[in-house]
């Protein structure tokens, strides 16, 4: 969270150190999320069975939402801030879109 809160700090009021973070955030944040799409699609390519993802991005996502999505997830649920950031983002990404409801990003 401290990486990533910097989001919404105005951007004259950005330093140096608070563009790193954010940096280090969105390629943290979007590595986890197309790495749990590969893992799906490796797992259909390997059994040719269609494996239930835990999420499905509609294809005009963007980073900063999925920052902001995992922000406030964490926000919600402050009872679960101590389990692995993965895990969080994982959870994070399934509660905002459910693959019953949104179309997959295509990675």
């Amino acid at each position: 969270m401290r990486l990533c809160s910097v989001i919404d700090k105005d951007a004259k009021d950005e330093t140096r150190s608070d563009y790193l973070h954010l940096a280090a955030c969105i390629g943290y944040v979007e590595g986890i999320v197309d790495g749990i799409s590969e893992e799906v699609a490796y797992a259909h390519a390997m059994t040719e069975k269609e494996p239930p993802s835990p999420f499905c991005l509609p294809e005009e996502a963007e980073n900063g939402q999925l920052i902001r999505i995992v922000l406030k997830y964490i926000g919600n649920h402050p009872e679960e801030a101590h389990k692995r950031t993965a895990f969080l983002i994982s959870l994070a990404m399934k509660d905002a879109f459910p693959c019953t409801t949104h179309i997959t990003k295509k990675q």
